[in-house]
Formats: C-alpha cells, structure tokens, sequence
C-alpha cells in the first residue's frame, strides 16, 4: 500500500514518545499508552529485554492510524520454558478502517516477531478474522455468560422510568430465585473448604498451574500471577482483580480461582456494566474440587453490583454442569499459536494445552 509504513517503539521509548513526529489525530498512541499502561508493560517479570518492541505502529501519509501492543510471555513445552511473542490492544481508527492496516499490522506483529513462536487470547471479531486468514492454530472454548442483574440490559431496551424499576424488580427476583440450588451447593462446598483473599500468590500456586498434566502452557507462575494481580491497563480505581485461595478445614491448599471486575461505562448499546470475569483456577484434584466448584466460589466471590460474569470452560464435556449454575453458552474464545520452528502435530493439539481465560495480556486488559 502506498504512503503506508510500520514503525515500531521499543520498551525502552515508552517515556519518550513525544519524539515521534507522526500525526497522532487519531490517539492511537496517546490515548492508550497512559500511565498505567506504561506502568504495567515495563512490570512484566517476563520483559527480559527492553530493546525488544512494544508497539507496532501504522502509519498513514504521516499519520498514525493504528496499532499493536507486543509483549513477551513464556511457554512450557514438554520440560522446558522458552521466552514467546504476544501481544493485544489491536485498533485501527474507525476513519481509517477498510483499507487493509490491521491485516497489515497482525502479518508483520505476527511473522516478523523478534521472539520465535507467537500466542495470541481474547480477541474481538475483527481481529480473529484476520489472524484466521493469516493461518495461525486457532483454538475455540466455550464462552459462557451469566446474568445477574437486569438494569443495564432492559435500559439498552429502552425502558426508563417506572417501567424500568417494575420489569428490573421481577426479573431480578426471577434471578435470586434461579440461585437457590447455587446457594444450596455452595453452603455444602463451604462445609468442606474455607475460602481466602490472598494479596501475595502462595507459591504452591506453582505446583498447580505448571504441573497439570498438559504438554503445552503459557507460565501462570507465582511471580506472573502477582503481576496480573496488581497491575492493569485502567485508570479507573473500581477496576481491579482479586486471587483467592481454597483450603480444607486443616489448612491444606486445595486449588485457586482468580476474578477481574472493570465497569464499561460505553459498550455499545449497553452503559456503565459491572462485569466480572473468571479468569484463572486450578485444582490438585479434580475429584475433590473441580472447575464447576471453581466457578461456583468465584460466583460468591463478587459483590452485588456485577451486573454479568463471564467464564470458560477447559472441559466441554460439563457444559451442562456450568449451565446449572446458571451460565448460558455466549460464543467462543479463541486463543492462537504460532509455532515457528516448533511446529509439530501434538502443537495443534487443544487437549495437549492448558487454557484458560487469563491468557496473555487478557487479565490485566
């Protein structure tokens, strides 16, 4: 494409973008690398070297009209750990989209990466389109999504007023009604378990989420945990995440769940949502406390604000189980790989994966 070129901004300018001379119009890089932003990047125990790219830009006739974050990660493969390319916050400006930029952008974020192999999670339907015609592995869960409050959903309706309040009332004590063989399921779980905030990850977390059984991870360690859990790329104060850890009434560890809420002010029709999301867990035995339990804990762990809460499932096979608990399937989610050098049959894999929601840049997004 004429008059378009890439231009790429290492770690170690992350404080020094006031030299880029390029038309930033559009904020494509003003209006997301914020503080916290900054902040959070350079805090990645996995930034081993702050040459290495951070943001792919697009420019367009001097202008910047998109960009791609890039940040290291680590991948188990078998017995060893290798660093790994990933990346998110992939946006063309609506004024400059239809013209092929983000294709561009993904291609050379993609197979011009300075690591070998590249992972990729959560991405919009925009995005997956375009990695799926670059011919990435492309993994597909299913997502879930549980309701739990009605306000929001029946004002993007149109309901205002006394209508509103009488249609939220009924419906939201539908809701409470619905959760009556949670409650019941829960206060059996708690006889057996005590449930604990941790602001430090335990570092038997480790045993957990590197010794599952699966050939292939991204490295959920002790030290990444942490990370996810005191940074992120907002500034609002509400936005936060939390780990929690699972106990037997000796105090032995059992398994974890880890949950990030963020209040979208602007989704489309719907305005100012409490979301909540389940983002990590693990267990020593799933036969003592499976993910369905995981769910069901992380489900009491939020306040009664969350207006939704969203979760995967690792095993399809207890999609049902999940649907008790009041969950209903909402699409896919898609992680991908590029394996570069390491291409093999078991890498195409998905039982040969540990997946879960919190990958990449997605718990700290």
């Amino acid at each position: 494409m004429d008059n378009v070129m890439l231009r790429r901004l290492s770690y170690s300018e992350l404080d020094n973008t006031l030299q880029i001379s390029d038309d930033d119009k559009y904020h494509m890089l003003s209006g997301y690398l914020t503080p916290a932003v900054k902040h959070t990047l350079l805090a990645n125990p996995n930034l081993s070297d702050i040459t290495k790219s951070a943001i792919n830009l697009i420019i367009y006739d001097g202008c910047i009209v998109g960009r791609n974050m890039l940040m290291p990660t680590k991948i188990k493969i078998d017995n060893r750990i290798i660093e790994v390319q990933s990346g998110g916050s992939y946006e063309v400006s609506k004024e400059c989209q239809g013209h092929g930029f983000g294709t561009l952008a993904f291609r050379d974020s993609i197979f011009n990466s300075e690591y070998d192999m590249y992972i990729g999670q959560l991405y919009s339907t925009t995005a997956i389109a375009i990695v799926k015609k670059l011919g990435l592995i492309t993994f597909e869960l299913p997502s879930f999504y549980k309701l739990c409050k009605s306000h929001t959903i029946l004002e993007s309706k149109g309901l205002h007023g006394v209508l509103l309040g009488i249609c939220e009332k009924i419906i939201d004590v539908a809701l409470e009604i619905k959760e009556i063989p949670n409650l019941i399921r829960l206060k059996k779980l708690k006889k057996c378990f005590a449930i604990k905030q941790e602001m430090i990850i335990p570092s038997w977390v480790n045993d957990i989420t590197l010794n599952d059984g699966h050939i292939y991870s991204e490295i959920h360690d002790r030290e990444w945990l942490q990370w996810c859990l005191d940074n992120k790329f907002t500034e609002r104060a509400e936005d936060h995440q939390s780990f929690f850890a699972v106990y037997d009434k000796q105090g032995k560890p059992k398994g974890f769940f880890m949950t990030k809420l963020r209040i979208e002010k602007n989704q489309g029709k719907y305005k100012n949502i409490t979301r909540g999301t389940i983002v990590e867990w693990g267990s020593y035995n799933e036969d003592e406390l499976n993910e369905i339990d995981l769910n069901l804990l992380a489900i009491d762990s939020f306040d009664e604000n969350v207006d939704n809460i969203t979760t995967i499932l690792s095993d399809s096979t207890k999609e049902k189980k999940i649907k008790k608990l009041g969950f209903i399937r909402h699409g896919e989610y898609q992680m991908t790989v590029n394996p570069g050098t390491f291409d093999n049959v078991e890498i195409a894999d998905k039982t040969k994966w540990r997946i879960r929601y919190g990958g990449c840049n997605t718990i700290i997004y």
